[in-house]
């Protein structure tokens, strides 16, 4: 089976040809890019250097055996076709199948129907999937993106519907009726546009007016037949279907204009989509992308590390650092039993729990004052001999290397306020020269000895 490969080398298959392409070489050699199919899934396949007859002969819905070698080739399975040979077979048998048999798929499909409470909208749903039932439950819901196997398209309606009951009960003010009829009927018209439930290509019909403008057709003639073309209902269940693709560029004549229209606009986005992820990370191993799908915007999707083959988390017990568990086993001992003797009062209980803050105007608590320490003995020593009076003879010492240190205070003092003095009249010429000329650019000279400054403010 194709899904059970997963390792490189030699294999030998029976399968199904899904898609057969004759493409050539930069040497202008023909060779085949194929798609090869079971019941459990598809493989891509590569048939090189092969001759003009030998490429026509191999085509879609043939049984063959194929051997060649199996590798890995930009995150997906690819082999390399040695050999092809045809055998007997139905291509029935390797296609896949819908999870649900055909009878599960009838019952629970009708028993949807039969919950809508509007006449004209159960009466001509009714009508619909009866006429249409054989190929309704044994066509798929597309050629090769999502659901392309038969029943594909009773089960891609049916779990649109199991969506949609969801969004119903979050969302209980849409209408059941036009959102379950609308759901299983977007896509009836797929049994005209494809040619065939297995291998399906498009008919002339599915190319020239598609599914969407034949399935609002189909809804004219089961009302005409009913007797209520001209009702209100069978308008909407017409809209319901032509705004199902949601945009024109789409295919849809018109947008949703309905909010029920709207949720089967996503619900089929959702579902497709949903369905065409799941079989790109399906083809890769656990932390690999999946090949790019040009139908969901040429984009890769990653597979989590952590999936096991069947795309479930592995279950998996996290172990705690042992560091850890102890620091959480001693913030989780248990408190000593409080007693009447060491048990808080009521009100010391509530402002433990409730601390009081400050507040604004509160005036600040005064800091404690701090105490000096004393020194050390030898230091007040050192101190009090600095002030001590020197001995003569140290004076006289002092005074034949420093002479000036033994000035009269007077002296100094008389210096200082000199400096002041000839500071402050400097300043008040500035003052008065700014004064006289009012501009910042004035200028006075002045004569210092032999030197000549000039003065800028």
């Amino acid at each position: 089976m194709i899904h059970e490969l997963n390792q490189e080398g030699k294999v030998t298959l029976t399968c199904l040809i899904a898609r057969a392409e004759i493409g050539r070489s930069s040497k202008n050699v023909p060779y085949l890019t194929l798609s090869l199919q079971d019941k459990s899934g598809t493989l891509d396949a590569r048939y090189w250097n092969l001759s003009e007859e030998e490429a026509k002969a191999w085509k879609e819905g043939q049984v063959v055996e194929v051997q060649g070698d199996l590798k890995r080739y930009r995150n997906a399975w690819q082999l390399r076709v040695f050999s092809l040979s045809e055998v007997e077979g139905d291509a029935v048998d390797y296609v896949p199948s819908a999870p649900l048999d055909t009878e599960e798929l009838k019952t629970e499909i009708y028993g949807l129907i039969a919950e809508i409470t509007n006449p004209i909208i159960r009466a001509v749903s009714e009508k619909l999937l009866m006429d249409n039932e054989k190929d309704y439950f044994t066509y798929p819901a597309a050629v090769r993106n999502h659901h392309n196997f038969p029943g594909g398209l009773a089960w891609h309606s049916l779990s649109m519907a199991r969506l949609a009951k969801s969004v119903l009960a979050q969302y209980p003010w849409l209408d059941y009726d036009l959102l379950i009829s609308g759901v299983l009927l977007h896509d009836l018209s797929k049994i005209e546009e494809y040619t065939a439930a297995v291998l399906p290509e498009y008919s002339a019909a599915g190319n020239l007016i598609g599914h969407i403008s034949m399935g609002s057709e189909q809804i004219d003639r089961a009302a005409v037949e009913l007797g209520v073309s001209q009702s209100e209902e069978v308008m909407l269940m017409k809209h319901m279907l032509l705004s199902h693709h949601g945009k024109h560029e789409y295919g849809s004549p018109v947008l949703p204009m309905i909010p029920e229209a709207e949720a089967l606009t996503i619900l089929d986005n959702l579902d497709s989509r949903l369905f065409m992820i799941q079989a790109s990370v399906e083809q890769v191993a656990p932390g690999c992308f999946g090949p790019r799908s040009f139908a969901l915007d040429n984009r890769m999707f990653y597979r989590k590390s952590w999936d096991d083959e069947n795309n479930r988390p592995v279950p998996c017990k996290l172990e705690v650092n042992p560091e850890q568990r102890e620091e959480t086993e001693q913030k989780t001992e248990t408190k000593p039993e409080e007693t009447p003797d060491n048990k808080p009062s009521a009100k010391q209980a509530d402002q433990a729990d409730h601390p009081v803050e400050k507040r604004a105007d509160q005036p600040a608590e005064k800091p404690a004052e701090k105490t000096e320490e004393k020194p050390a003995e030898k230091t007040e020593t050192k101190h009090a001999a600095a002030h001590e009076p020197k001995a003569e003879g140290q004076v006289k010492k002092a005074a034949d290397h420093h002479p000036d240190q033994l000035k009269k205070p007077d002296e100094a003092r008389r210096r200082r306020n000199d400096a002041a003095h000839s500071t402050t009249n400097r300043n008040d010429r500035v003052h008065d020269v700014r004064k006289e000329h009012g501009s910042s650019r004035s200028k006075e000279s002045r004569k210092d000895g032999s030197h000549e400054r000039t003065w800028t403010f």
